[in-house]
């Protein structure tokens, strides 16, 4: 995979790092969250949380914005958020101004295509791609992990939330 590739999905994988707890939070839902689990919540499709952050809930993900940007992620099988497509990539990379040296996602899932052919990521089976790397497979299997990755999440949310005001 090249370099740029690969900073271009640590940036979309640390933005949604970032951004998923907190819209998690502002709906009430513990993280982790299937597809499924999340599709069928009864909670707002759109609205902006306390701290400006603007959601669109859709299908199997939802659509974030906030300063700087947009992004749409999609949960995975097993309450995974760290999946990725060439859409969401190339989307991203534009609302971003993150500088890529590909013309369209079509670029992108052709190498992505390859980098599954030389095992730097995994397709889920359905549309998401992921890290092949321990830390990048996180899902109901490691509860107690993610668990742990949503408490410091809402704590540090409550901080924010604290000292914004």
């Amino acid at each position: 995979m090249k370099k740029e590739l690969r900073n271009l999905i640590d940036l979309y994988l640390t933005k949604t790092a970032e951004l998923v707890p907190k819209i998690a939070y502002a709906l009430g839902v513990t993280l982790p969250i299937t597809n499924i689990e999340w599709a069928n919540l009864n909670v707002p499709q759109r609205g902006t949380t306390d701290t400006g952050l603007h959601f669109f809930k859709h299908g199997y993900g939802v659509t974030i914005k906030y300063v700087g940007g947009e992004i749409n992620v999609d949960f995975g099988a097993n309450g995974e958020y760290n999946g990725f497509d060439a859409w969401r990539l190339f989307r991203f990379a534009e609302v971003t101004g993150t500088q890529i040296p590909y013309k369209d996602h079509l670029e992108i899932a052709a190498e992505l295509e390859e980098g599954e052919k030389n095992k730097e990521v995994r397709f889920s089976g359905y549309i998401l791609y992921y890290l092949n790397e321990p830390c990048h497979q996180l899902g109901k299997h490691n509860t107690l992990l993610l668990r742990c990755v949503n408490l410091c999440s809402r704590l540090w949310q409550t901080l924010i939330i604290h000292f914004e005001r």
